[in-house]
């Protein structure tokens, strides 16, 4: 049973999901504001409600609305709206299942990754955002799922479980096929303007490369390669320019120098470990690993 609830209160990572028996990470999410010059002018810690629980995967509907995964008192992880603008919160699901990775599909439905009550089925679900019903399950031959990005409102982009590897498949939300693009693929995936998919594919030597692929013609192309010690990475701007975090430190890909250059250090601020980030504009939403 899906319900609402609205809560108004005062300013201020492994590829597997979790199983509902093992404990999840204490994680925080800030939001940054940048300045003209792209540097911090506010930061604004966003969950004050559920302190030393877990948060993470936020994701932009809008310049003033965001999903986001919570942990609540029962200890399920459900999937809250945001509101940027009034710093309130909608919680949008409530269920005996955990949700994760909330993104919005279109105008009439968001999906998420739900973990099922036997702690191993991970299937991706829709719900409409008019909240009208229960939702119903996608792709029902995969019970591997661990993330996904809509590409449009039919095809998505699914990132599944298999042993070692994490295939990542293209599915067709219209007949429900799918295609295989690569054998072994990180965990992070962002959809360019040009209505691109880039991912993170892993090499023989482990390392990742940061990769584009085309849905029309299907080809995919290298952009960079992955920095040491992370598996995710956001479009920064109206270039898109690629932001990678290692530590409190976040790197922007220098295409001119084929290089990463370090961008912001968010040690000062108490964020020392970003395990996520996600832009739009001049907002930055951080998910920071707690100690």
């Amino acid at each position: 049973m899906i319900r609402e609830t609205l809560i108004l209160f005062v300013v201020l990572t492994s590829v597997v999901l979790p199983t509902i028996s093992s404990q999840l990470p204490a994680t925080d999410v800030y939001k940054i504001e940048l300045d003209a010059n792209q540097q911090p002018a506010v930061i604004y810690f966003m969950n004050d409600y559920n302190v030393g629980k877990y948060n993470n995967q936020p994701s932009f509907i809008n310049d003033t609305e965001v999903l986001l995964t919570s942990e609540f008192n029962d200890g399920n992880t459900d999937v809250i709206k945001w509101n940027l603008r009034y710093n309130s919160y909608r919680r949008l699901t409530s269920t005996v299942e955990n949700e994760y990775s909330p993104k919005i599909l279109n105008k009439s439905s968001f999906l998420v990754v739900r973990q099922e009550e036997d702690g191993k089925t991970q299937s991706l679900w829709s719900y409409p955002n008019d909240l009208s019903n229960s939702g119903s399950r996608l792709f029902k031959d995969f019970d591997n799922i661990g993330y996904f990005q809509p590409l449009s409102n039919f095809k998505i982009a699914l990132f599944t479980l298999e042993g070692e590897n994490s295939p990542l498949y293209i599915g067709n939300l219209r007949n429900e096929t799918t295609i295989k693009i690569s054998d072994s693929v990180g965990r992070c995936f962002q959809k360019s303007k040009k209505g691109e998919l880039i991912f993170m594919e892993k090499q023989k030597s482990g390392k990742f490369r940061i990769k584009s692929y085309n849905t029309i013609n299907q080809q995919i192309d290298d952009s960079a390669q992955g920095l040491d010690g992370s598996q995710d990475f956001c479009l920064f701007g109206p270039r898109e320019d690629l932001l990678m975090a290692v530590g409190p430190e976040i790197f922007r890909f220098n295409r001119n120098s084929n290089s990463w250059i370090l961008w912001q250090d968010l040690a000062k601020f108490g964020i020392l470990n970003i395990t996520r980030i996600s832009s739009l504009d001049n907002t930055l939403l951080i998910v920071n690993n707690r100690p």
